[in-house]
């Protein structure tokens, strides 16, 4: 992963849950940690992993494209930590920080996906 995206305040606040997240799931039991515990990790890797390709990429398509994919996999994220907090696997307190990151995030990409549409509008008004 370059350093450039290592720097971004999207990365860091989505490392932060993902931090947060791997700590957590010695809370989580046996039974509900392969399909709930595992599966928010795994959700939460995507988010880093499209926060990269989201930066490397170039074509502005292609990163709206991956911002998209960010904000989905939130509001997929988002009931896992809500049925988490209610399986008694996340402390009221983790699960509130994590409802503040996911929010963060989700702010963070929404403005760089509106970014990525005002520059590609305005590539169109001055070629058309």
């Amino acid at each position: 992963m370059s350093s450039i995206t290592k720097h971004l305040p999207v990365y860091k606040t989505t490392y932060q849950l993902l931090a947060l997240i791997t700590k957590s799931l010695k809370h989580f039991s046996r039974d509900l940690r392969p399909a709930l515990g595992n599966r928010l990790l795994n959700e939460v890797l995507k988010l880093i992993t499209s926060i990269y390709r989201a930066r490397a990429t170039r074509d502005r398509r292609s990163r709206a494209k991956h911002l998209n994919a960010i904000l989905e996999t939130i509001e997929v994220v988002e009931p896992m930590l809500q049925l988490s907090h209610d399986m008694q696997c996340l402390p009221r307190e983790v699960y509130a920080e994590t409802v503040e990151l996911t929010s963060s995030i989700a702010r963070q990409v929404g403005g760089w996906l509106r970014d990525t549409q005002q520059a590609d509008d305005n590539d169109l008004l001055h070629t058309g």
